[in-house]
């Protein structure tokens, strides 16, 4: 990639922000009522184990996981820009330790989502454990988007309540975690 552009925490006035008109929403959202107050990633549910990323069972850290639900269902009705159109949504809860990172890949989906439930921070890397977006069509050349001029990537930097949608379609990657940060994320992906 080449020069980014980082989505700060509390950035955006609305709770999501259309970026592009492919429909990409990347913003913050009230987890108040849905995230078991108190939740921290310094020690999350099975912190023992050390994998670099392992699932954990939803009921650990959501009190409402069905508001959670619905929170990627409107985000991703409203980047599709119609309601129903992401049906049924399923949601996984991970924990992202040192080492995890995903290479750019798409989503069996029709639309995918993530939420950053409780993140520490990064020790050194600034980019560390950040979700990037990019267009894996062929005229594009993988370029980073959405970002205005083409070649800047939009990275969405963990903290609590950032939440991504785009479509399944679109490549995503994560940023390697570094040694020292953990993150929760909650996935989520259109079940139609």
């Amino acid at each position: 990639m080449t020069a980014s552009t980082l989505i700060e925490p509390g950035a955006a006035d609305s709770p999501v922000r259309l970026l592009w008109g492919t429909g990409v929403l990347v913003g913050n959202v009230d987890l108040d009522g849905i995230v078991r107050p108190g939740l921290t990633a310094a020690a999350p549910p099975g912190a023992a184990g050390g994998a670099a990323c392992r699932e954990i069972a939803a009921d650990e850290v959501l009190d409402d996981p069905r508001g959670l639900a619905r929170l990627f269902t409107e985000a991703m009705d409203a980047a599709a820009g119609h309601e129903g159109a992401a049906g049924a949504v399923d949601v996984t809860v991970q924990v992202w330790e040192a080492g995890h990172g995903v290479p750019a890949e798409a989503r069996p989906a029709e639309w995918a989502g993530w939420c950053y439930l409780a993140a520490t921070p990064a020790p050194a890397a600034h980019e560390s454990g950040c979700l990037a977006l990019a267009d894996p069509r062929p005229a594009s050349d993988q370029t980073a988007m959405p970002g205005l001029p083409w070649g800047r990537a939009i990275l969405a930097r963990p903290a609590r309540g950032v939440m991504v949608v785009a479509p399944g379609w679109l490549t995503t990657s994560v940023v390697p975690v570094e040694n020292g940060q953990r993150l929760i994320v909650a996935t989520a992906a259109s079940a139609r």
